[in-house]
């Protein structure tokens, strides 16, 4: 999980400015793709779920969304919560609900 606000695999991606997608060299997910910086304020959080009812949830999104059926196993769940922007501003924040 990385401060921008993606999850990248592999190597981590220390960029303080989003890029463009793709990214070389990066394979990324960027589910909040902004100038997040987590140095001065907030949280990041995340936690991997099998809980039947978050599954069901999600399987029931991506195929309203896509028209596809799909068996999910397992979630990643990451939440940017009361996060600041780039470089230390902590006067702007981002809230999950």
């Amino acid at each position: 999980m990385n401060n921008n606000g993606d999850l990248s695999f592999g190597v981590p991606w220390t960029a303080h400015t989003p890029a463009a997608f793709p990214i070389p060299m990066y394979p990324v997910v960027a589910p909040y793709h902004a100038d997040v910086d987590t140095r001065g304020t907030g949280s990041v959080w995340y936690r991997i779920t099998q809980n039947a009812t978050l599954l069901a949830k999600a399987a029931n999104t991506i195929s309203s969304l896509t028209g596809t059926s799909v068996d999910i196993q397992w979630l990643f769940i990451a939440t940017w919560d009361h996060v600041g922007y780039y470089s230390y501003q902590t006067d702007k924040v981002y809230c999950s609900i």
